[in-house]
């Protein structure tokens, strides 16, 4: 204070903000302590929100379609002749014969990939035929007999596996209060800001904010564009607050 730095407009500018804190969480706190979030609000949010705490069991599979049953019979020996010789390579051997030889083209072209899907009564889109065979098969790099469909003649590979996922009210109640309690605060910030912004006089010198130069990147730093992918990307240096 000999110094004079209690008049210096950073330490000003510190002390404002450091009082608009004090203010914001003061006032904050006071409204805050008369929300009251109710059980019914908390059971409605977990029941708009299913699909955040219940997930089906999922299956990924991959398949090969062919015209025919004997078609279908020759391949899948061909398959089991394969996985005897380089059983480490299952899933490659079956993708590359999908591409091969599969009559549907939008999975052929993925080596026979179905991607993850849940049985038809979870919600799935899957054939109830296809869905009942893929979740049959207990162990991933499993292949299964031909399946007759309106398709053709499917020969299916479990390729990976999702559990059932669930959690009940009880279990997130407290996590749901929560979230449903900083959602409530925020708000209620914003209010507030809003009420003080129409009682004070709100002032933008844009002169003065034209004086303020791009920062420079730091000299040990090489610059570079959002386009440059070879360098850094560069956080400008914030700049100096200059009091009003």
């Amino acid at each position: 204070m000999r110094r004079g730095l209690d008049k210096d407009p950073e330490v000003v500018l510190e002390l404002k903000q450091a009082m608009v804190r004090k203010m914001m969480a003061a006032d904050l706190d006071k409204r805050m302590s008369q929300v009251t979030i109710t059980d019914e609000e908390l059971k409605a949010y977990y029941d708009s929100h299913l699909k955040d705490y219940i997930r089906p069991a999922k299956v990924r599979a991959s398949q090969i379609v062919l015209p025919d049953e004997a078609t279908a019979l020759k391949v899948t020996k061909e398959l089991q002749d394969a996985f005897a010789k380089d059983p480490t390579h299952k899933r490659k051997i079956f993708a590359l014969k999908a591409r091969d030889v599969s009559i549907d083209k939008p999975t052929a072209e993925l080596g026979g990939d179905m991607r993850f899907f849940a049985k038809p009564e979870d919600g799935g889109v899957v054939p109830k035929e296809i869905s009942d065979v893929a979740f049959g098969l207990k162990d991933v790099g499993k292949i299964s007999a031909p399946i007759k469909t309106a398709a053709g003649w499917h020969i299916l590979m479990l390729t990976a596996k999702k559990q059932r996922y669930e959690r009940t009210f009880d279990e997130v109640k407290r996590n749901i209060q929560n979230r449903l309690y900083r959602e409530r605060r925020a708000m209620i910030e914003r209010e507030l800001v809003d009420e003080l912004k129409k009682k004070a006089k709100i002032e933008i010198k844009d002169d003065l904010l034209a004086t303020i130069e791009d920062p420079e990147p730091p000299k040990d730093q090489p610059k570079g564009t959002e386009h440059d992918h070879g360098a850094p990307k560069v956080i400008p240096a914030r700049p100096k607050m200059v009091a009003p």
